[in-house]
């Protein structure tokens, strides 16, 4: 499969900035990305690449700082290959015990309470993301025994796999790209996890092949959404409406100098801030829903 090499050169400092575009970029079909301080390399398989459409995007992309410089075709190579060579194991202690994330290839690894194995392919979520660490920190620190869990934005579906493992009765996983939720699959599979489901969709595919039914809505006990500040923004409503009261939302994808506006947001759908943290510059925000919305 041929490979095509977007350059952009940065010319800020704010890191968010790169992070944006690259999100953006990702919506557009790019599957991996290179960076230093100064310049940004997106690939994507040439067959997926229009050159109108991304310019189009990076014409209304709403920060400074980010400008093209242009797009060559890559030496063929054996991808998969690459990647086994840069994924390497990640082992998260916390208090309430140790998280190792590893791929099949993977050999002599340590031992810890829960182990998870991701095949990622081009899939986010490896857990070396700062927002991914946030998230499988917080799951780490929720009572997962017997919840039903939603995982929006799955990716991987390494969060959904980290509820499972710790004792999550049923998880539902979420993505609007069919690659993620193929490699999701997959990884359910290597896993040898059951009561894990994979939806390809949106928000709008919650109230459908329903696990637990209340007036004809989905009722989760957990909800988790690693996604973006403009999606969560738009689709918080729509993940209070499904979260049983009492219930845990656990959002990342975001920088701190969000945290206002999405707890003013959640505190209008009559959810409470329980705890935040944050890594680098992101953040996450753990509420808990009060009363029905």
């Amino acid at each position: 499969m041929q490979y095509l090499q977007i350059t952009y050169k940065i010319g800020t400092n704010e890191s968010f900035v790169a992070d944006l575009w690259m999100q953006c970029l990702a919506d557009l079909g790019c599957e991996s990305f290179e960076q230093t301080d100064t310049q940004l390399s997106a690939y994507i398989e040439k067959d997926k690449y229009t050159e109108a459409v991304i310019a189009d995007a990076l014409a209304q992309f709403p920060y400074e700082g980010i400008s093209y410089e242009g797009v060559t075709e890559c030496e063929q190579k054996d991808w998969n290959a690459q990647w086994e060579q840069s994924f390497q194991p990640i082992y998260l202690k916390t208090e309430q015990g140790s998280v190792l994330i590893h791929s099949p290839f993977h050999k002599d690894l340590p031992q810890a309470d829960y182990s998870i194995i991701i095949s990622p392919k081009m899939a986010f979520g490896t857990g070396h993301h700062a927002t991914t660490c946030l998230m499988l920190s917080e799951i780490m620190q929720t009572e997962m025994v017997g919840k039903q869990v939603l995982d929006m934005g799955c990716g991987t579906a390494i969060l959904g796999l980290l509820a499972r493992r710790r004792g999550a009765e049923t998880v539902v996983c979420v993505d609007i790209d069919d690659w993620c939720t193929e490699n999701a699959k997959e990884n359910i599979a290597l896993n040898e996890l059951d009561s894990v489901e994979v939806r390809l969709g949106d928000k709008s595919v919650l109230n459908t092949n329903q696990l637990n039914t209340n007036n004809d809505i989905e009722r989760f006990d957990v909800v988790l959404a690693n996604i973006n500040r403009n999606i969560l923004l738009t689709d918080m409503p729509t993940y209070t409406s499904v979260l049983k009261t009492g219930g845990s939302l656990l959002i990342s994808g975001f920088y701190e100098q969000d945290i206002p506006l999405l707890t003013n947001k959640a505190q209008t759908l009559g959810l409470s801030l329980v705890s935040q943290n944050s890594n680098k510059e992101w953040a996450m925000l753990h509420f808990k829903k009060q009363q029905l919305f």
